[in-house]
């Protein structure tokens, strides 16, 4: 190893393992279970393991490490509140939320009943892709369920892609594998060459520009006979609490202020009345669509989850809010506070509400 690269390696090394083992420490700290199929936490730091024996050779160098709050400071000066670069309307390779995609996936899967419960005959796909995969977990949970397939997701962000990869390895589940690829751009994949593509909560991720191109190139690279299968919400839940529904109604116009969704007037998303008519546009038939309707109230065992899943991103878009001017920062500031009250009450009650439409490509 020239030592002209060796400081770039064995910083790129430190931060990201910074990162996992902070996803870890915030997991316990909050009671966070990692895994659809109830994975311990020592399973967990084997990732940690991987990684340390894959830059054994960096370690040894005994560079000093980052500080950890310098590097977060460093991503939060360099990073755009939409984060642009990475195609994420959140930074998502910040531990926190990390550590929230990994448990919203989680819930998600568990409440709509398995990664693909409104297929027929799921063993029948044996090429499978994940559009905007994050941390992995559908690709994983699907890998684990059919081991005959071949699951492979994609996403922009490298360190999620790293990540994904060491719990493949971690799980054992040498039929995942993940890649780092931007979905507005072309998908450097073959013509017809998965049975079926899958995407979930894309909404925050993509300009509704590029919806049609994306769904284009689904189209290209689903083999005929095949699905895509698309899962999308409206707005964030509707719950008893008016803090945080005032809180999603600034998310919603603010993110309809920067081209995202479809609505006309950036009241929801609009995004679920509009999958299917984008799957048709694209060429897709026999559209169907399954509605999810998911208890979070108090006393639930989804209640938790949402708590802790919109404590994290409600907290992450308040400077985004304010700086598109949909809100001040002391307004939204303090409507969090009143949320996370109402949220924790025992007379707190909820639904979230999600959509999966899917069509298949003509033979």
């Amino acid at each position: 190893m020239g030592s002209a690269e060796e400081p770039d390696n064995g910083d790129h090394f430190s931060r990201h393992i910074r990162i996992i083992t902070y996803i870890l420490m915030d997991a316990e700290k909050h009671d966070i279970h990692f895994g659809f199929h109830a994975y311990n936490m020592s399973l967990m730091v084997l990732p940690l393991v991987l990684l340390y024996q894959e830059h054994a050779a960096i370690l040894r160098a005994e560079k000093p490490l980052h500080d950890l709050k310098r590097l977060q400071e460093e991503k939060r000066n360099s990073s755009m509140s939409t984060n642009s670069d990475s195609g994420y309307f959140l930074d998502a390779e910040s531990a926190p939320e990390m550590a929230r995609l990994i448990q919203q996936d989680m819930a998600m899967t568990r409440k709509m009943g398995g990664p693909l419960a409104e297929q027929a005959d799921p063993s029948s796909f044996l090429e499978i892709l994940d559009v905007g995969c994050g941390s992995g977990g559908w690709v994983l949970d699907v890998a684990f369920a059919n081991p005959d397939a071949e699951v492979a997701g994609i996403d922009i962000s490298k360190t999620l892609i790293e990540y994904a990869n060491a719990r493949a390895r971690s799980q054992g589940l040498q039929n995942a594998s993940f890649e780092v690829m931007d979905v507005t751009t072309p998908l450097s994949f073959s013509d017809h060459s998965f049975d079926l593509v899958n995407g979930r909560l894309l909404v925050g991720s993509l300009p509704r520009t590029v919806w049609p191109q994306l769904i284009q190139e689904c189209f290209r690279i689903t083999r005929s006979g095949g699905v895509l299968r698309m899962t999308e919400l409206d707005m964030s839940g509707v719950t008893t609490s008016a803090a945080f529904n005032y809180l999603d109604s600034l998310l919603l116009k603010a993110n309809w202020l920067v081209g995202h969704g479809f609505s006309p007037d950036g009241r929801t998303t609009c995004m679920t009345p509009m999958l299917p008519t984008l799957l048709r546009n694209a060429g897709y038939q026999h559209i169907q669509h399954r509605a999810h309707a998911i208890d979070v109230s108090s006393g639930t065992d989804t209640h938790m989850d949402f708590y802790r899943n919109y404590e994290i991103f409600f907290k992450q878009t308040l400077p985004f809010l304010a700086s598109v001017g949909v809100a001040t920062q002391e307004e939204v500031e303090q409507t969090y506070q009143q949320m996370l009250i109402d949220m924790f009450s025992d007379e707190f009650k909820g639904m979230w509400y999600l959509l999966t439409a899917w069509g298949t490509k003509p033979e």
